[in-house]
């Protein structure tokens, strides 16, 4: 009998098991890509760029200001993994120049088919803009991030940064991409989940799923550690693959919603 069967026949059986487990890493990248997204179209607002996604409710004429934008959302503004999303996320924040703010984005009236995102609101978002390069960073570190009462609890630490590159035209958010690092320590039915991902590319060419990067994710239940080694691939399916330990990797169905 080969031995690999048993195995297999039980990751076939428990493929949800593994979808449950990973399940953080899908709240790192619902919270990451649209939290940049919405802070990047903000920020290119205020500095000026004619911009039909956004609409700046109060201007900034000296700085530091304080500022208020909204930010369209639908099929001609889209979030990057989220065709359908439909709303109206608004930015609110501290702009230092007119390259450099501290947001919060309110994502409660946006949903795709019916369903919200996996984020509901995100604060203590720092944006640097770079206009003369074409690109735009997002980070936070130990933010107020609040997630859907469908998930499970968003407890702990995190530090995540995400670097956008507006492909030379800052003015059309369709064709940005986006590369995110970080990590997150998430609490889950009593048990700490660390998720570490580096360079997870998101690419205009794909809205299904990342095309590139990878990481790990440990599963810390008393003494007893499990990870599972993570991996996006360039195939537009939906998907990205997990390796349990020395197990074959499985492909999981990517959702970002809530």
């Amino acid at each position: 009998m080969n031995r690999l069967l048993p195995v297999l026949l039980a990751l076939l059986l428990c493929g949800g098991c593994v979808e449950k487990e990973v399940a953080p890493v899908e709240m790192a990248l619902g919270t990451a890509a649209p939290t940049a997204h919405a802070a990047s179209c903000a920020m290119l607002a205020v500095a000026g760029d004619v911009f039909d996604c956004a609409n700046v409710l109060q201007e900034c004429t000296t700085f530091p200001c304080d500022v208020e934008v909204e930010v369209e959302v639908s099929d001609d503004c889209p979030l990057p993994l989220m065709d359908g999303a439909d709303g109206t996320v608004v930015v609110e924040g501290t702009w230092t120049s007119a390259d450099s703010a501290t947001l919060s984005a309110a994502f409660a009236e946006v949903d795709v088919d019916d369903r919200g995102l996996v984020v509901v609101e995100a604060g203590a978002v720092n944006v640097t803009h770079d206009a003369a390069a074409g690109w735009t960073q997002v980070d936070y570190v130990d933010a107020d991030i609040v997630v859907s009462d469908n998930r499970e609890p968003f407890v702990g630490a995190s530090a995540w940064s995400v670097d956008i590159d507006h492909a030379g035209s800052p003015d059309d958010p369709e064709d940005d991409v986006y590369v995110i690092d970080g990590a997150s320590v998430v609490l889950v039915d009593s048990k700490n989940r660390d998720v570490f991902l580096s360079g997870v590319t998101l690419d205009p060419s794909c809205h299904q799923n990342p095309v590139s990067g990878d990481g790990t994710m440990n599963t810390i239940n008393g003494a007893r550690i499990t990870t599972y080694d993570i991996e996006f691939h360039d195939a537009c399916d939906g998907t990205f693959e997990v390796r349990k330990g020395g197990n074959p990797a499985m492909s999981v169905g990517l959702d970002l919603l809530d």
